[in-house]
């Protein structure tokens, strides 16, 4: 197994810090790709997440489990692929604040970035959350085949069997 990726450091709103690092591998021959998530404030773990994502055969879309640290839940299901370049991914989970759901617009910028957009969803309607930009750079620690892999899939109408590496459609 290779070195975990450093921890990222992050300023919080509050002012305080926090240190986080995303590691992801292929499981089960490549079918399905496993991240671990793992938060730490003043030196002591505060989060970790365990997500799951592979090709759910029924739903006929990628789909994505986490469990978090805290108790929580969350499935995620690729509901939009329409547009060249971008999925739409929608996630209901339960933890310690509740039942959340959630909405993530992830579109492919060039060859080497994905922006990201979060929607949760309060009162019945859609409501904006954040965004981020992530290149193919900004993920050392991510194994350069599942990188490759996310962004072969990206954009393609019928993404069955994308994540099973080296034969993405």
């Amino acid at each position: 197994p290779s070195e975990p990726p450093p921890m990222r450091i992050r300023k919080l709103p509050d002012g305080s810090k926090l240190a986080d690092r995303v590691t992801w591998e292929p499981i089960l021959g490549g079918k399905f790709l496993r991240g671990e998530y793992e938060a730490s404030q003043g030196g002591k773990v505060v989060r970790t997440e365990m997500t799951v994502i592979g090709w759910d055969p029924q739903l006929r879309t990628i789909a994505g489990w986490t469990f978090s640290s805290d108790g929580g839940v969350r499935t995620s299901v690729v509901v939009d692929v329409s547009k060249p370049g971008r999925w739409v991914v929608e996630t209901r989970g339960t933890g310690a604040s509740g039942v959340e759901e959630s909405r993530t617009t992830i579109t492919r910028e060039g060859e080497d970035a994905l922006l990201s957009g979060r929607e949760v969803r309060k009162e019945g309607r859609w409501v904006a959350a954040g965004s981020a930009r992530k290149s193919r750079q900004a993920a050392p620690a991510t194994p350069r085949a599942v990188v490759e892999a996310w962004f072969a899939a990206i954009g393609k109408r019928d993404c069955e069997g994308s994540l099973a590496l080296g034969t993405a459609k």
